[in-house]
């Protein structure tokens, strides 16, 4: 596979990992906690998957970041897999979370080097938002078992940011793709 198509197919599938995962972290009495679980599971699979696609022999910050973002999405799988209560899997939600939220911040860094075009901006811009989103994420997670109501609004909101900046990314980079294939 070229390059621009693994970039392309990894920030869409990192983004529609993020989706699936802010889909299971919004409060819903439709959905049950093992389906919640579920959605969890397979958005940070998607999302560990997109973000180890994306280490593809670019800068090394960048590839770097992205790596370190997978570890992180690992570290959640690792908790949702191998632990059974909230207050097993909490320390790995907020420390995947909070690698997650690292990584992004390299990535971040690595879009200030050089000239920084319309889409260079947008792209870091959904990176600070990915940022944003994680470690509301992991803030979240860490305040829940003293105030689970702000826990939980905390990590349905960062999940969703977290989604809307990797979306975003993921449109920019396609714009420019097909920029490129005129």
């Amino acid at each position: 596979m070229d390059q621009q198509l693994t970039g392309l197919t990894a920030a869409w599938v990192e983004a529609i990992g993020t989706i699936v995962a802010a889909v299971s972290s919004t409060p819903s009495r439709r959905i049950t906690t093992q389906d919640q679980d579920n959605l969890s599971l397979a958005g940070n699979v998607l999302q560990a998957t997109g973000s180890g696609l994306a280490v593809d022999g670019g800068s090394v910050l960048e590839d770097i970041g992205n790596g370190t973002q997978a570890i992180g999405n690992s570290t959640v799988i690792y908790g949702l897999l191998l632990t059974d209560s909230e207050r097993e899997r909490r320390p790995f939600t907020i420390k995947g979370n909070l690698l997650q939220a690292l990584g992004g911040g390299v990535v971040l860094a690595d879009g200030f080097d050089g000239t920084i075009t319309q889409a260079q901006s947008l792209i870091n811009t959904g990176n600070l938002m990915q940022v944003i989103g994680n470690s509301m994420q992991a803030i979240g997670a860490s305040r829940s078992p003293n105030d689970p109501e702000l826990g939980q609004t905390l990590g349905f909101l960062g999940s969703w940011i977290q989604a809307a900046g990797a979306t975003l990314i993921a449109i920019v980079q396609t714009k420019q793709a097909d920029s490129l294939n005129e």
